[in-house]
């Protein structure tokens, strides 16, 4: 079984056409298809959001490349004076119609300069919004990356991370061939066909009944109430909730907890507040009697609700599993609305693997402009390695184990 990534329409449909922006004559590069892929460069975060919002209907995103995300995105950039956005937009030069359009951030990092795909850190797939005519076989691919790095002049090195092989069922240019490897994380996604009910029993009847025999426990607890907040009082209480309940359990297990550096928290609460009402963003709490017993954050597009955060209660709670309820809750909550896919974002835990997730293959496309990159170079394959040996990776967490 596979997973396949939904499509995302950005914007509304509109006469641009990158090729007619005036672009140097050297960022043009030539592809064996025919024809030649243009690249225009926009800088600021303002221009980067209004070019995204008027690609042209067709164009292909994960979430994390949708325009309320940018936005917020942007927002983070600007509150932490780390710049603006940058894209780049590349378009067939013998008719205009976009290739891709790819919202960056370039920045200095330890006396190199390194573009990324825009995420300040809290996105967990990135990669490019595709148009129309992206290519899909080997010729084009190669064309459109070598455009690429000829419009980014002056980078040392491109970091393109966690990129999913396919966008909206569409394969993703930048993922496939070229110097991609294998990324460390990989993303998990459930599909439901029918009912959650239905889902449950598929996984199984010792796991169908844990649940029942948890949410019968929660009931005892006193009234059990799922919420999703709405008003600002609402999402502030819910949030601060979130944000205690995840601290708690990180420093519990003894992990570094950053989610509460204000560069994060000012963006959850930012993009909670700000998304309210349209629904892109939520946040939901699961109560038994007075207390929050779990809390779940994440961001709707399309048929797709992706998961972002997840806390609960901690020790006191843990004979009820309140990460599963909660998720069960809100796959019940999004079924009814029509909502079937439930991305539970990247990282391998348990509890993704108990819902049935599908592996989701992410790469990364990592190159060095400049000798100043070659070292990174260097390590990265170095990583990979090791990555691909599971024999050398257990031998190497047991050395670390013994320091």
């Amino acid at each position: 079984m596979t997973a396949s990534w939904p499509t995302i329409k950005t914007g509304a449909t509109t006469n641009l056409d990158a090729s007619s922006a005036l672009v140097p004559a050297d960022v043009v590069s030539k592809s064996t298809t025919g024809g030649a892929y243009r690249v225009t460069r926009i800088d600021g975060t303002r221009e980067v959001r209004a070019r995204i919002a008027l690609a042209a209907n067709g164009c292909t995103a994960t979430v994390f490349q949708s325009e309320p995300w940018l936005a917020a995105i942007g927002r983070g950039l600007a509150r932490d004076g780390r710049g603006e956005l940058v894209a780049l937009d590349v378009a067939d030069a013998s008719n205009g119609e976009r290739v891709a359009l790819l919202p960056l951030t370039i920045a200095r990092e330890r006396r190199r300069t390194v573009a990324r795909f825009a995420d300040l850190d809290v996105s967990d797939y990135r990669g490019p919004l595709l148009g129309p005519a992206a290519p899909q076989d080997m010729s084009g691919e190669r064309a459109l990356w070598a455009a690429v790095k000829r419009g980014l002049p002056g980078v040392d090195l491109i970091r393109f991370e966690a990129m999913p092989a396919e966008i909206g069922g569409r394969p993703n240019p930048l993922a496939r061939g070229h110097d991609a490897t294998p990324a460390r994380l990989k993303g998990f996604s459930v599909r439901i066909e029918t009912t959650v009910e239905a889902m449950l029993r598929d996984r199984g009847k010792k796991y169908r009944k844990e649940a029942e025999r948890c949410f019968r426990l929660l009931e005892k607890e006193g009234a059990p109430k799922f919420r999703r907040a709405e008003t600002p009082d609402e999402i502030n209480r819910a949030y601060a909730v979130l944000e205690a309940q995840q601290s708690a359990r990180q420093m519990a297990i003894g992990h570094a907890y950053v989610l509460d550096q204000p560069q994060y928290y000012e963006f959850y609460r930012d993009l909670l507040m700000t998304e309210r009402e349209s629904g892109f963003a939520a946040i939901f709490t699961l109560e038994a009697g007075p207390e929050v017993v779990a809390a779940l954050m994440g961001v709707v597009r399309g048929d797709t609700f992706t998961l972002l955060r997840i806390s609960n209660g901690g020790e006191k709670w843990q004979h009820l599993s309140p990460g599963r309820l909660i998720v069960i809750e809100a796959m019940r909550h999004f079924v009814e609305r029509g909502i079937r896919t439930f991305d539970m974002g990247a990282g391998d835990y348990p509890f993704k693997r108990g819902f049935g997730a599908v592996e989701i293959e992410l790469f990364d496309l990592v190159a060095a402009c400049s000798l100043r990159g070659l070292p990174t170079i260097a390590v990265e394959r170095s990583k990979t390695f090791v990555r691909q040996r599971p024999v050398l990776m257990a031998a190497i967490g047991r050395l670390r184990g013994k320091a």
